[in-house]
C-alpha cells in the first residue's frame, strides 16, 4: 500500500475508491438494488439468519425486473452469495495493484416467480 503523508491525501484515496466502485456498479448494474452491508455474529452464523436477511429484499428486485448488486470483501462469503444466485462480475483491487486487497463485485439477475415461492415470503 502507498504511504500517505496527510489526511487530505488519504481522503482523496478513499474518494477515488468510492468513485471507482460507483463507476463499476453503473457498468455492471446501472439500475439495481444495492446490498450495502450484511453481517452476522459468529455465534449465529450457519443458522440461516444471513440468508433470511438477504432474501427479504430479493422478491422486490425480482418483481421490478432489476438485478441485485453487492461488493464482497470476504472471499469466505462468496459461496453464501452464490447460493442466493449472485455471480462474480468484477474484481476490484483496492489501491490498483494485484497485491492489494480485493473487493469482488457480484450481481444477481432478477428471477420472476422463483423467489416469491419461497416459504419465508408466505
Amino acid at each position: 500500500m502507498v504511504a500517505y503523508h496527510s489526511g487530505f491525501q488519504l481522503a482523496l484515496a478513499y474518494l477515488k475508491i468510492i468513485l471507482d466502485l460507483e463507476m463499476l456498479r453503473h457498468i455492471h448494474a446501472p439500475r439495481s438494488y444495492h446490498l450495502l452491508l450484511v453481517g452476522t455474529d459468529t455465534a449465529i452464523q450457519g443458522l440461516g439468519v444471513g440468508t433470511e436477511i438477504v432474501q427479504r429484499g430479493l422478491p422486490r428486485a425480482d418483481e421490478e425486473g432489476v438485478p441485485s448488486y453487492l461488493e464482497s470483501s470476504n472471499p469466505r462469503s462468496h459461496a453464501f452469495y452464490h447460493r442466493l444466485g449472485f455471480k462474480n462480475v468484477h474484481e476490484y483491487h483496492i489501491g490498483g495493484d494485484e497485491t492489494a486487497p480485493v473487493l469482488t463485485l457480484m450481481r444477481r439477475n432478477p428471477e420472476p416467480g422463483v423467489v416469491a415461492r419461497m416459504s419465508w415470503c408466505q
